[in-house]
């Protein structure tokens, strides 16, 4: 207590202050101050900036927090609103201020739908927030020890792998919490920033939206789940076009874009049951957009899965395709051909 008036005391003097100012006011152990800063920090009365020996800590909203462009905060997963945390990094710093408004739009959007995750879903007792505003880029990685998204997947839908995690949730609309959320937050915010990557059961998923490139990788990231957002200071993406690219003319979440190359075993010839595993659950969309990016051919059998047999049955549904070689896209017109054949 005596300890925590004495720094109130110094924060009425000047802006700042260190952990040395207040060992040479008390002549206490440097780990004991650290225990009442931290204790201080978690209840809100001051706040961090800074790394190493440039660690220095102040009121929040004094004048020096608001120059700082990069933060760290450790939250207790209890009672957090993701909108209120949000607020006060904006109102205790300035790692989100300076941004042009359709780049502040994508950032408040991506950011508290990724945080409500760690939130709502991961079952953490922590979470912590890096985020940083430097060189013309905007980053945050929110961080929690939980259950683990891809795992969170496996158990809640009965899937067999991780890779089979990813497939479903790249085609949006995948939720545990059906009666809470749409399953759209993920789709959305992967669409919307530069680059987007997800770190869980050690594999990273990374959405590359610069080259238009998903990929699937290794991670360390053993425990829990970390969410790693990037956008340009200065990106031209305005968040209703991309709403609007994927949402029909009631606004509702009606497109997808499901990447091929995911859904490769081994082989580029890829089979009937490939297919099936592709379209499963899209009955959702109205419009499917097949990406055949680093595809180099299809078998007939799942060409014909796709534009023949599943476009029969779900007559109202418009398959798409992009990045399609030559090879891919003779096969495609058989089936095509095939169904009209077969209608005649």
């Amino acid at each position: 207590m005596v300890v925590s008036r004495l720094i109130s005391d110094l924060l009425k003097k000047k802006d700042s202050f260190t952990v040395k100012d207040v060992i040479a006011l008390t002549n206490l152990s440097q780990p004991y101050i650290h225990k009442i800063i931290t204790g201080l920090i978690e209840t809100g009365l001051i706040v961090k900036s800074g790394k190493g020996r440039s660690t220095v800590y102040s009121r929040p909203g004094s004048s020096i927090f608001k120059s700082i462009k990069k933060i760290k905060i450790r939250l207790t997963n209890k009672g957090l609103s993701e909108s209120d945390i949000l607020n006060d990094i904006n109102n205790q710093s300035g790692v989100f201020k300076g941004i042009k408004e359709n780049v502040k739009s994508i950032v408040d959007y991506a950011f508290t739908e990724m945080l409500n995750n760690a939130i709502e879903h991961s079952q953490s007792k922590n979470i912590i927030i890096d985020a940083e505003n430097s060189n013309g880029i905007v980053r945050f990685d929110i961080t929690d020890t939980g259950i683990g998204l891809f795992n969170n997947l496996i158990r809640k839908f009965h899937l067999n792998n991780i890779l089979e995690a990813v497939q479903e949730l790249l085609k949006g609309k995948k939720t545990t919490m059906p009666e809470a959320h749409s399953g759209e937050g993920i789709f959305f915010t992967s669409k919307s920033g530069d680059t987007f990557i997800i770190q869980s059961s050690e594999k990273k998923l990374f959405v590359n939206n610069l080259i238009n490139d998903v990929s699937l990788g290794n991670s360390r990231i053993k425990k829990g789940t970390k969410i790693t957002f990037t956008i340009s200071s200065r990106s031209k993406k305005v968040l209703k076009d991309i709403f609007d690219e994927y949402t029909d003319e009631d606004f509702r979440f009606s497109k997808t874009k499901v990447h091929v190359k995911l859904y490769k075993y081994g082989s580029e010839f890829l089979s009937r049951s490939q297919a099936r595993r592709i379209l499963a659950g899209l009955e959702k969309f109205k419009t499917i957009i097949i990406d055949f990016k680093d595809i180099d051919e299809i078998g007939q059998a799942f060409s014909d899965e796709i534009f023949r047999i599943y476009k029969r049955a779900q007559p109202d549904k418009l398959i798409e395709f992009i990045n399609a070689n030559e090879n891919i896209e003779f096969m495609i017109r058989r089936a095509l051909v095939n169904d009209l054949w077969n209608k005649k």
